[in-house]
């Protein structure tokens, strides 16, 4: 199974736009079952300091598998994504 963390900062109109987007990409492109997990650094900002160290939102990480990966802002291009995370 892969997972996601997507960092958001607030669940605003564009964080709303931003995970239904990902999901999409993740529901059409990705093999297989994945979890995608949603932190909203404000609600939970002990989490900021985990192993992820977000310094900006949004930020996607993809923990697992290996390697770890990370993309930091809102990344429209589907096609980048998947490079990123393949």
């Amino acid at each position: 199974m892969k997972c996601y963390r997507l960092y958001i900062s607030w669940l605003d109109e564009k964080a709303i736009k931003i995970i239904g987007d990902l999901r999409e990409i993740l529901n059409n492109e990705v093999e297989g079952d994945f979890y995608l997990e949603i932190i909203d650094i404000l609600k939970s900002p002990d989490q900021i300091a985990d192993e992820d160290e977000i310094m900006a939102t949004p930020t996607l990480v993809k923990s697992f598998p290996p390697p770890r990966r990370k993309a930091i802002g809102y990344i429209a291009d589907k096609n980048a994504l998947l490079k990123l995370f393949a």
